[in-house]
């Protein structure tokens, strides 16, 4: 699906700042495309703007006028939160929308975030910390990612009547990891031994969404009802010694707290899909392994039984486990119920044969400490969470 990106000038604190927003508003089919404006107070542009939605539509050469391109939201990215300001007139049709109207992810009950705290000259402002209102975070190579989601819920007349649809609209905040420093030495020049060691104890583990051919990651989550989300597992060993990664267990809930209800864990019992054995989903699975440092799976798009009519909000809390490619345990493994029988990514189909037994104790209920490695059996085992998120599932 189409989205926008716009690019951000430098902000003061010299962190490179780019906000994406992609529109999923259903009523929008009739009135054009919502656009998101960005504003800060640096004077020059940092990168140069990609080409705008409406301009893809049209053919035109980055032209965007009229109802085909709709000026009524904008974020501004601070250093711990993101102020979502939004045009009372949301949808261009001269017919303002009502301020208990517009909330946030996880709208909770405090009066200073997630919810419209300052409604002026036609304009609501919603104030969004990186750490409340259900605001997720994810980081790759190059960026710092929060991401939330603006909701719109239209509220009935007295007869109960209708005239707008809900509308969901993925924000983010995007901030790049790289800085311009000094090539001036810094003191001191050497690392202690100490300091070393602890480093190559640690290890970047992480997943992302990718695209439909696995070719890039993919930046929003947006998906149809039975749509095959893909997920891309990987370890970055720099100077370690050769690893091999697993994904242990995977729950999907509506908000980032794994504890939450309700929630379906579709990977557990120390890797095993059962979204196939549970569902009888053929496009929930592990791909064969192409690498060791790398393993993808799919999963079929679903949403929970209370969601919202016009779409789901999904999160995706998965515990990551690296090990020396050298050490094989049978709690090692990527299996999926493919045909009727367990299969697995690594051609070892024997480690699967205890999948349809009672899962174990599900390792997201476990403390599990940072990116140290642990000794079990003789064996180094690495271990992270990583959550995905928020994405939508619309029917």
């Amino acid at each position: 699906m189409p989205f926008t990106k716009i690019a951000l000038p430098r902000p003061s604190t010299k962190m490179e700042c780019l906000v994406t927003v992609f529109g999923l508003l259903l009523s929008l089919l009739l009135f054009g495309v919502l656009n998101v404006e960005c504003y800060t107070n640096a004077p020059s542009p940092l990168v140069k703007s990609m080409p705008e939605l409406g301009a893809k539509q049209s053919g035109s050469n980055g032209a965007c006028s009229g109802q085909s391109c709709l000026r009524t939201v904008a974020v501004k990215c601070g250093k711990s939160s993101m102020e979502v300001q939004v045009k009372a007139d949301l949808f261009g049709t001269g017919v303002p929308v009502e301020a208990s109207e517009l909330t946030v992810l996880a709208a909770g009950t405090d009066e200073h975030f997630c919810r419209v705290t300052v409604a002026e000259d036609a304009q609501y402002k919603i104030e969004v910390p990186f750490n409340k209102c259900g605001t997720g975070f994810q980081m790759n190579d190059d960026w710092l990612i929060y991401s939330n989601l603006l909701l719109y819920t239209p509220t009935p007349s007295p007869y109960r009547i209708l005239r707008m649809s809900p509308a969901t609209i993925p924000i983010q905040c995007w901030f790049s990891r790289k800085f311009r420093v000094s090539s001036q030495a810094v003191v001191p020049t050497w690392a202690p031994f100490s300091s070393t060691l602890s480093q190559e104890s640690k290890l970047d583990l992480g997943m992302k969404l990718m695209t439909s051919d696995w070719s890039s990651e993919l930046l929003y989550g947006v998906y149809q009802l039975g749509e095959v989300i893909h997920v891309e597992a990987s370890v970055e060993m720099g100077t370690h010694m050769p690893l091999r990664v697993y994904v242990d267990s995977c729950v999907a809930t509506q908000s980032p707290d794994v504890n939450t209800s309700p929630r379906y864990a579709f990977i557990e019992n120390n890797g095993c899909m059962m979204d196939g054995l549970i569902t009888s989903s053929t496009d929930s699975y592990f791909l064969p392994r192409l690498q060791n440092d790398r393993l993808r799976f799919q999963l079929e798009a679903f949403m929970f039984h209370d969601s919202p009519s016009n779409a789901s909000v999904l999160f995706v809390t998965c515990i990551l486990k690296a090990v020396l490619i050298t050490q094989s345990s049978p709690e090692q493994r990527a299996c999926s119920f493919i045909d009727g029988r367990w299969r697995s990514a690594d051609d070892t189909d024997q480690v699967c044969q205890s999948c349809s037994h009672s899962a174990s104790a599900n390792s997201l209920d476990q403390p599990v400490q940072y990116n140290q490695p642990s000794q079990s059996d003789q064996q180094t085992v690495w271990k992270q969470q990583a959550t995905l998120g928020p994405f939508v599932v619309q029917p």
